[in-house]
């Protein structure tokens, strides 16, 4: 009977298929079994790894810790050294500096009481007078001069130069030094260099007088061009004294000038005033070369004052 046939047929396709599914399955399971197991492996080995690894770099890492801290505790002991040293160095220095102030301090206070002890003496006073131009004064002028402090200009008859040298023992002193002329008298400080100082007007504009205060040097030096004021009944030339002076020297001379040969009726005459204006004859002049006079004079006080007095013949000036 065909239908039979056929029924049987399909039964035994659907076995066959049946069978093939269950082996798919039981391949499909044998697979996963097979991958599952080899998961478990990869991460055991995995897992043994990361234990191995973690083993060894624990140990490295210990290592680390303990060589750093070997090294912070060597930097910290070395940087306790060099503070260490910083601070030894800079009491030494503070020490140091404390004994150099101390020192200095002692020498500056010993040599204030020395100052305090010796007296402030002139150890050397000394002019010198350069005589350019003598002419009597009823002849004609030398020459015009424009004396800037004066704001004016003046016929010139008679002309010197009177440097003055004033050397102390020790330079914490204080001078007045002062020019006086019946003429006219122009005044420049040298040493120490210093500009003229007036307190009013008139004092700059007196012609014949000028006095300027001078200090804290041992040394001074100045020069006066004194204008008109060697003349008939004005023939002396002096210096006084502004401390206690240990020597004084004066020396004038007339070795330029025209006719000097006839210029003098006698010798000078040399004196030595005191406080009191009293004068006492020195005869210890000397002409050093025709028209060149020296006078030096020790241990004068205060206030005195060296002179010398020319007589000139005046006729024989022109």
């Amino acid at each position: 009977m065909p239908e039979l046939g056929n029924l049987e047929n399909v039964e035994v396709m659907l076995t066959i298929l049946i069978g093939l599914i269950t082996l798919v399955g039981i391949g499909l399971g044998v697979q996963r079994s097979y991958y599952r197991n080899k998961v478990e492996v990869l991460q055991e080995s995995h897992k043994n790894h990361l234990t191995k690894a973690e083993t060894q770099f624990s140990g490295e890492l210990s290592e680390l810790k303990v060589r750093q801290g070997s090294t912070l505790q060597a930097l910290h002991l070395q940087h306790e050294k060099e503070c260490a040293a910083i601070r030894l160095q800079a009491e030494t220095d503070n020490k140091r500096l404390r004994e150099i102030i101390e020192r200095e301090l002692s020498e500056k206070q010993q040599k204030a009481a020395l100052k305090k002890q010796i007296p402030l003496v002139q150890e050397v006073k000394m002019v010198y007078v350069k005589y350019i131009h003598i002419r009597n004064e009823r002849e004609a002028p030398v020459y015009s001069k424009y004396i800037n402090r004066l704001e004016k200009s003046i016929d010139v008859h008679s002309e010197y130069h009177y440097y003055r040298f004033n050397k102390y023992n020790r330079p914490n002193n204080e001078i007045t030094i002062k020019d006086a002329s019946s003429g006219v008298v122009d005044l420049n400080i040298l040493h120490p260099w210093k500009e003229l100082e007036f307190t009013d007007r008139p004092s700059k504009l007196n012609a014949g007088k000028i006095g300027q205060h001078l200090e804290n040097s041992d040394v001074y030096f100045t020069s006066t061009v004194y204008y008109n004021g060697f003349n008939e009944g004005n023939e002396d030339i002096g210096m006084r004294m502004e401390m206690d002076t240990l020597t004084a020297r004066m020396i004038a001379d007339f070795s330029s000038i025209i006719g000097l040969e006839q210029m003098f009726s006698k010798p000078p005459d040399a004196y030595l005033r005191n406080r009191a204006g009293e004068p006492t004859r020195i005869t210890s002049l000397l002409e050093l070369s025709p028209g060149v006079y020296y006078l030096e004079v020790n241990n004068l006080k205060k206030g005195e004052s060296l002179m010398m007095d020319f007589h000139v013949d005046w006729s024989v000036l022109t």
